[in-house]
């Protein structure tokens, strides 16, 4: 007997088969020995969480009833995944709205084990039951926050106009609260709406504070590594969803180059090609960004690493300067990393991004190139709708509110 004989067998067969019988599943049984399985009219689902004694998994015994064996299997994975891929402080610590990033984490979790455990024949309920996956439209990497900033896009609702809808149905639907005042036929008609808006779980908050949360999550992974229970399949999983300093890095840089090009000029500077007297050669010179740089709070350096992929693209950048009021002297054109080491920035208090905006708008030959904001989020909310290229944000932690067509948000890692 692995498991306390007061949990539904219905869960506890399934694990123990995994102990005994299935090397590759193994894994997860392993990870349920490490957790305090708990029978509970808390949640009308299941969810997991990190307390200061270790590991939880609630459970309402309604919710197995709705569910065939198969189908319990499958949402038994999907919630240690969740404990695994730290998605139960991601969303807080980058200031995600809750709904639209639990959507999100579920999406992925569901679309990995259906390809990499269809084999177990542990596969997801079909019809209206059926749960959240990936788009078939979105083809970036299988990290949650990613896959949210898309499912925000107007390009996802354009193509996705039905899934868009589902989204919005399970809205608020199983957050954090407490079913114990329920009666059962009202817990029951509250499952029904979640599994028919893709929902298996609610997502509840750690006891714990991040870093301790991060910590345990991390020290389980790494001592069922250690005992050679980690398999390498699971691993590669692991750190496909689990977001790291490098994807951002690497997402960042494309997004900047996106930005990049060349303007063909003539000038007397360079011969012609044909050698016509008297007539201009030409050359190409890198094109320009608007940036707006939030220097009242702290982005640990990420700045200087942002600025330095403009200029390895061949950008250079306009500088705009922003206080109450934007002038022209607060432009500054720099063309390289050393140039921008002898800038003196200028930061204060909390900071209004908007009148720089205004200023870049109302020029019509800055309003010709795309916008770069850094911020740390802690600014007033943005309307870029009058810009006429491609905005890209890039926030530290905390997303920014912004109105516009064509705009990019990158929320980072506070630590990264």
């Amino acid at each position: 007997m692995f498991f306390n004989s007061r949990i539904d067998v219905r869960i506890t067969d399934p694990l123990s088969e995994w102990l005994v019988k299935d090397k590759d599943l193994k894994f997860f049984g392993e990870i349920a020995l490490a957790t305090d399985i708990i029978e509970t009219k808390r949640v009308p689902t299941m969810g997991v969480c990190i307390t200061k004694t270790g590991f939880n998994l609630y459970y309402n015994p309604l919710f197995l009833d709705k569910l065939t064996p198969d189908g319990v299997k499958f949402v038994l994975i999907h919630e240690f995944m969740h404990l695994l891929s730290e998605h139960c402080l991601r969303s807080s610590s980058y200031g995600l709205d809750p709904h639209l990033s639990n959507c999100a984490q579920d999406m992925i979790i569901n679309t990995e084990i259906n390809r990499d455990y269809a084999s177990k024949k542990i596969t997801m309920p079909t019809g209206e039951m059926s749960g959240l996956l990936i788009p078939p439209d979105y083809k970036d990497i299988h990290i949650s926050e990613v896959l949210y900033d898309y499912l925000k896009s107007d390009e996802f609702k354009k193509k996705n106009p039905e899934l868009s809808d589902r989204l919005g149905d399970g809205d608020s639907l199983g957050q954090e609260f407490d079913c114990s005042g329920m009666s059962d036929e009202e817990v029951e008609e509250l499952i029904d709406k979640l599994l028919k808006s893709g929902r298996y779980d609610v997502h509840l908050k750690n006891e714990v504070s991040d870093d301790v949360a991060k910590e345990m999550s991390r020290s389980l992974v790494q001592s069922l590594k250690t005992r050679g229970l980690l398999p390498s399949s699971m691993e590669e999983f692991l750190n496909k969803i689990t977001p790291s300093k490098v994807d951002y890095l690497k997402r960042i840089k494309k997004s900047v180059s996106g930005f990049a090009g060349s303007v063909k000029y003539d000038t007397y500077l360079k011969l012609n090609r044909r050698g016509i007297e008297g007539k201009k050669g030409f050359k190409r010179d890198g094109v320009g960004i608007n940036v707006l740089l939030d220097v009242s709070g702290s982005m640990n350096g990420m700045h200087e690493k942002v600025l330095s992929y403009c200029f390895q693209n061949n950008l250079y950048i306009n500088l705009v300067q922003v206080d109450t009021e934007v002038k022209n002297e607060d432009v500054f054109k720099i063309t390289n990393k050393n140039e921008l080491q002898k800038m003196k920035l200028i930061g204060g208090g909390g900071t209004n991004l908007q009148p720089g905006i205004d200023f870049i708008t109302a020029n019509p030959k800055l309003n010709k190139l795309g916008l770069l904001i850094l911020t740390d989020g802690d600014c007033d909310s943005l309307d870029v709708r009058k810009i006429n290229g491609k905005t890209l944000i890039i926030s530290c932690r905390i997303e920014v509110n912004v109105k516009g067509d064509n705009v990019e948000q990158i929320i980072i890692d506070k630590n990264d």
